[in-house]
């Protein structure tokens, strides 16, 4: 009932936000796929702070990132690059991870021209 009653009200909002905010320390396998689960949600707009790191109180959750992105650029989902002090979710090495990731899917789906002379 709660999952019902929160798929009717994304319906309703303009932009929908996922987030990590509880079970921070589940294993890799186990956090990455609830977090690919809540970006197949088609409500979702924004991955919000992926890392789920706050620098003086958390480390960052354990995620297999490349598959994040994909799944976010398959989505059209966009990432939260947070850059407040205590956040910093996706460094600059994350953040070409993601444009990588971008890239592959990219080539992946592009299609060829049709009855265009070369």
């Amino acid at each position: 009932m709660a999952g019902l009653i929160l798929m009717i009200l994304s319906s309703k909002l303009d932009i929908v936000l996922a987030a990590v905010h509880s079970h921070f320390q589940l294993e890799k396998d186990k956090q990455t796929l609830r977090m690919l689960r809540a970006l197949d949600n088609k409500y979702v707009n924004i991955l919000a702070h992926p890392s789920g790191r706050l620098i003086s109180a958390r480390s960052p959750i354990q995620l297999d990132l490349e598959s994040i992105f994909k799944k976010a650029i398959e989505k059209n989902i966009f990432l939260e690059i947070n850059t407040h002090g205590e956040r910093i979710d996706l460094n600059a090495v994350n953040c070409r991870l993601a444009k990588i990731s971008r890239r592959e899917i990219r080539d992946k789906y592009r299609q060829p021209s049709c009855g265009r002379a070369r």
